[in-house]
């Protein structure tokens, strides 16, 4: 746009910085839904039960406004559900922040928590994301499908 560079001023927004909470870890892996519909929910429960199995301290963080609480709980039945929590707390309080995608992806690798990309519960909308080269399949990330192969472990 031919506009002088030298005129802006480039910075990450406070949201992104890392907390001085980042090295208390309590969870494992808290997956982040966005507006999943109902087979697709049953999908992440399943992941995240054999996440469970494997060992791992796992909860749900419905969104707040296209996956409530209420909404949620009628169909995970066996994952906690995170709730009355601050996302930044959240965040930086888990070692794997897991999403289809998300913008907390985003803000949990600035914070030094590691990114899980679900390729599992929507293979098509994977596959789409790849397509149209979602930015966070171009920073360090896990697959879900890695994790859960057997014999793979992320402790």
């Amino acid at each position: 746009l031919k506009a002088e560079k030298h005129q802006f001023i480039v910075e990450l927004p406070e949201m992104m910085l890392k907390s001085e909470d980042a090295g208390n870890k309590m969870i494992d892996f808290t997956y982040y839904l966005g507006g999943e519909n109902e087979e697709t929910l049953k999908r992440i429960e399943k992941s995240l039960l054999d996440l469970k199995g494997k060992g791992y301290k796992v909860i749900i963080r419905p969104h707040p406004v296209y996956a409530t609480y209420k909404k949620v709980k009628k169909v995970i039945k066996e994952i906690e559900l995170e709730e009355n929590l601050d996302i930044d707390r959240s965040i930086v309080r888990s070692r794997y922040a897991i999403a289809r995608f998300s913008t907390v992806l985003n803000r949990a690798y600035y914070n030094g928590v590691g990114v899980v990309i679900d390729d599992i519960s929507s293979p098509d909308e994977y596959s789409k994301l790849r397509e149209l080269q979602y930015i966070m399949l171009f920073k360090e990330h896990l697959l879900l499908s890695d994790i859960l192969k057997e014999g793979n472990s992320v402790k």
